[in-house]
């Protein structure tokens, strides 16, 4: 009777060892935001650089603002590291969305992150090269290693945009705008586009305006000190990871 009830604990325990060991691996399994960083992981990082392109990675919403200070509508932003085999260079994928679209960005482009003093850095934009014949990279960023079909040399010099951004303050930098529109086919409407961002580690704090191919303004999120507000949500709890799951049932 002692031997039973000793095998019967022995199989509870390990039935109870198995179980946490699936919840454990289950909360964490790869995901779409596995290789950005908490604000948390981000401070701890020494690297000015390295801590500035974990700033600008993440998933970031503007539903806790939505009306308070522009008419925009409920939008994402998504930016993700690619590219990470690649020593000493700093390589995003970034995404605009509608929100609950994530199939096909309103834009997207990949972006590459380099320091050039103490205190000042250059972001390079690159549109992705024949969107329309690729299905617009539908949901390519969702994938363990996106784009590791293309390499930097498939990327249009002829097509990229460069911008400075400083560091204000400890851990906010600003990506400043040009003193005049720059040409920026982004749709079939928005042709020139002045840029300015605030990157901090919560948040984006997004003041760009949009013009027409007349440089007439279309609309933007805002002036400088009004601009449209973009949180950094929780990367253990990325929003299409539940998104796809409501749709699959």
């Amino acid at each position: 009777m002692f031997h039973f009830r000793v095998f019967i604990a022995f199989i509870l325990l390990s039935l109870h060892s198995i179980i946490l060991f699936a919840q454990k691996d289950k909360k964490n399994a790869w995901h779409y935001l596995s290789d950005t960083k908490t604000p948390e992981e981000i401070l701890a990082i020494e690297n000015k650089l390295q801590r500035l392109y974990y700033i600008m990675a993440g998933e970031f919403s503007n539903e806790h603002t939505l009306g308070l200070q522009t008419k925009v509508p409920h939008q994402d932003f998504i930016t993700i590291p690619i590219w990470k085999d690649r020593k000493d260079e700093y390589w995003l994928h970034w995404g605009w969305y509608k929100h609950g679209e994530p199939e096909r960005a309103l834009a997207q482009g990949i972006l590459n992150v380099s320091r050039l003093n103490r205190d000042s850095f250059q972001v390079i934009f690159y549109p992705l090269p024949k969107e329309e014949e690729n299905n617009y990279y539908s949901l390519e960023w969702t994938k363990k290693n996106p784009f590791s079909n293309l390499k930097p040399k498939d990327l249009v010099e002829a097509e990229k945009h460069a911008y400075l951004i400083f560091e204000r303050e400890d851990n906010i930098f600003e990506l400043v705008h040009s003193d005049k529109p720059q040409h920026f086919n982004m749709s079939d409407a928005i042709k020139y586009i002045n840029l300015n961002i605030l990157f901090s580690l919560e948040k984006q704090i997004n003041s760009t305006l949009f013009f027409d191919a007349n440089q007439e303004v279309l609309f933007g999120f805002g002036d400088r000190n009004n601009g449209g507000i973009f949180e950094r949500r929780d990367k253990n709890n990325p929003y299409y990871k539940q998104h796809n799951k409501k749709k699959k049932k």
